[in-house]
């Protein structure tokens, strides 16, 4: 299984404009240690791919890669937290040197609710890493519609003071909704870990940007949304202000054709970098 080299000769002509990528290269939950081991394998050839592509232009000019923990052990969760760290650490660890070797982010992905706090322990331990000190290229995705994710913000902030670092951080709002809450009416739990309607989530996710744009010595923010309203919003705050963002959208919308139709020059601040979301394809 190999990831295709398509979307990165496809990416050029966008990239001549101004615009820049980050390859969502998310798969599928891994249900065996074969299966794990493949998507390693696949995630360092799509490193050395975009690696070698970015040219050296760094964490913020150039291509950057997501990648799904589940996707690289076969018993992600909780129940499994020492198995976990034992056995999936090294590998998150190995990827992440590696983007630091071509210098390009790396986003650890976001998952069900159930799988926060683990992915949160795995990223502090990153962030502690020597080997990783003064690299600010380490990223974490996180979902507006989880009603915890104002507070994830403020531990990202601490965590961000604690390591002597700048974390790229992507907010989304979320992509998991029907299973969240089929999986909390199952369990009989009183309430739901994500908000029940979208004007909630809407809300929460202008309140969350807020709060990223307020601390820009310690998180580069990326916005991540397919809402025209919402980037309008983000972008005439971040007018007001001298930080320098991201806004991303998915290059497998529709709207996003209209989002990236549009030249980089003609947006209302130079501190604004347009990113395109590509999930490329995977091929055997």
């Amino acid at each position: 299984m190999k990831p295709s080299r398509k979307p990165l000769a496809n990416a050029r002509k966008l990239e001549e404009k101004g615009f820049r990528y980050s390859y969502d290269m998310l798969g599928e939950a891994a249900l065996t240690a074969a299966d794990a081991q493949a998507y390693m394998v696949s995630y360092q050839q799509a490193i050395h791919a975009i690696g070698k592509a970015s040219n050296g232009r760094g964490i913020y000019e150039g291509p950057g890669i997501s990648i799904k923990l589940s996707a690289l052990h076969p018993r992600y969760s909780r129940a499994q937290y020492d198995r976990v760290m034992e056995e999936l650490y090294p590998r998150l660890k190995s990827l992440t040197l590696l983007a630091r070797q071509y210098d390009i982010g790396i986003n650890i992905d976001a998952e069900e609710a159930d799988r926060l706090e683990i992915s949160l322990d795995l990223l502090e331990k990153l962030c502690f890493e020597p080997e990783l000190a003064g690299w600010n290229g380490i990223g974490f995705v996180i979902q507006a519609y989880q009603k915890r994710c104002p507070l994830v913000i403020d531990y990202l902030i601490d965590l961000a003071t604690r390591s002597r670092r700048r974390l790229m951080i992507r907010l989304v709002k979320g992509a998991y909704w029907d299973s969240e809450i089929k999986r909390a009416q199952m369990d009989g739990l009183e309430g739901y870990p994500v908000y029940t309607r979208k004007v909630y989530t809407d809300v929460s996710y202008l309140a969350c940007a807020k709060k990223l744009l307020a601390v820009p010595n310690l998180i580069y923010p990326q916005f991540a949304t397919h809402n025209a309203h919402t980037l309008a919003a983000i972008i005439n705050w971040q007018v007001r202000t001298t930080i320098r963002v991201s806004t991303s959208s998915s290059a497998c919308m529709v709207w996003a054709s209209h989002c990236t139709s549009r030249s980089p020059g003609k947006l209302p601040t130079v501190n604004l970098t347009d990113r395109v979301v590509f999930m490329p394809g995977w091929h055997t």
